[in-house]
């Protein structure tokens, strides 16, 4: 203890209050203590509440398919089998596919509605339950018939294929494969037209 606190301590047996107050507010200030040690973490409190669910974010664009769907048709039929009106109905590596319609005869065959497949690439294969042999054909720059004819009139209305099982083709570097069914059709719709429809499915191999 300092020389100011022990005088006044040793040297009266009772003082008034004022006077201690007095005598202590006069002593000079002690040095400030050390930092005491850090006391106890203390416990976790509860959770707070769930927030509100934030709105849904935009729909994102469809991924690409290798499937492509046909429905198509072709509103007037071509003079003869020279001259058929025709309908692009896709395209796929080197192969592309084609729908002809054109007027066969009156009154048979009538009206003929058929697809038709061409290749850039001279050596490429196709397989065709209706138009090929086991072993398939060459595909190249003249187109070939694939699948059914249908053939009718307003009057005889007709729906061919697939019948049996799909076509397929292949690429001679490997590269591009297709299968697909095909349907063919004139008048489906019972005589008002269009003349010629052209549907089903091509799936290209990834």
């Amino acid at each position: 203890m300092n020389d100011c606190h022990t005088s006044f301590a040793s040297g009266f047996v009772f003082i008034p209050v004022a006077l201690v107050f007095s005598v202590l507010l006069a002593c000079p200030k002690g040095d400030i203590g050390t930092v005491g040690p850090q006391g106890p973490v203390g416990s976790t409190g509860q959770a707070g509440a769930i927030g509100f669910t934030g709105p849904a974010g935009p729909i994102g664009q469809a991924g690409p398919s290798n499937t492509w769907w046909i429905r198509q048709s072709i509103a007037t039929p071509g003079s003869g089998p020279g001259s058929p009106n025709t309908l692009d109905a896709g395209k796929w590596g080197p192969f592309s596919l084609l729908g002809y319609c054109f007027d066969g005869g009156i009154p048979s065959p009538g009206i003929e509605s058929r697809f038709y497949l061409s290749s850039t690439d001279p050596a490429a294969m196709y397989n065709d339950y209706g138009t090929t042999s086991s072993t398939g054909r060459a595909v190249g720059s003249t187109p070939v018939p694939l699948g059914f004819i249908a053939q009718g009139r307003e009057s005889t209305p007709s729906f061919a294929g697939p019948w049996d099982g799909t076509f397929a083709a292949m690429s001679s570097d490997l590269s591009t494969y297709i299968t697909g069914a095909l349907s063919t059709g004139v008048f489906v719709d019972g005589g008002s037209g269009p003349a010629c429809q052209f549907a089903g499915f091509v799936t290209q191999s990834p």
